[in-house]
C-alpha cells in the first residue's frame, strides 16, 4: 500500500513539474510573439521584456526539464559529459535570466528614488528638469 501512494506521489510531482515548465514556456513565449507582432509594443523597454522572457524560455527549455528528472529519480540519468552540458547551460541560462531581473529592479530603484526627489523637493528638483526653452522666431 505504501509503494502505491508513493507512485501516486511521484505522479503528481511529475504531473506539477510538467504543468510549471509548460507554462513557463508557454507565457513568456506569448509575450515573444505579442512584441514581435505588434508594432504599439516595440520599444525599448518591451525589447527588454522580450529579452528576459526569451531567457526564460531557455530555462524551461533546456534547464527545467532534466532538473525535474534528477528531482524524481534522483541521480543523473545520462554520462558526465551530458552532465557538464546540462550544468553550462544551468549556469548561463539562470545567471542571464537573474541578471535580467537585477537590471529591471535597479531601473525601478532609480525611477522611485526620482519620484521621491520629486515630491520632497519639487521646487528644485522640478526646476532642474522642467526647464523650457524660448525660441524667437524672426520674421522678415
Amino acid at each position: 500500500m505504501n509503494r502505491i501512494n508513493n507512485k501516486k506521489n511521484l505522479n503528481y510531482k511529475y504531473l506539477f513539474f510538467c504543468l510549471v515548465i509548460f507554462f513557463t514556456i508557454g507565457g513568456n513565449s506569448l509575450v515573444c510573439i505579442a512584441v514581435i507582432r505588434e508594432r504599439n509594443l516595440q520599444n525599448t523597454n518591451n525589447y527588454f521584456l522580450t529579452s528576459l522572457a526569451f531567457t526564460d524560455c531557455l530555462v524551461a527549455c533546456l534547464v527545467m526539464p532534466l532538473a525535474v528528472t534528477v528531482e524524481l529519480i534522483g541521480h543523473f540519468p545520462f554520462d558526465a559529459l551530458a552532465c557538464n552540458v546540462w550544468l553550462t547551460f544551468d549556469v548561463c541560462c539562470c545567471t542571464s535570466s537573474i541578471w535580467h531581473m537585477r537590471s529591471w529592479s535597479f531601473l525601478f530603484c532609480c525611477l522611485e528614488i526620482n519620484s521621491f526627489l520629486y515630491l520632497v523637493q519639487c521646487h528644485v528638483f522640478g526646476s532642474l528638469f522642467n526647464t523650457s526653452i524660448s525660441v524667437k522666431i524672426r520674421t522678415k
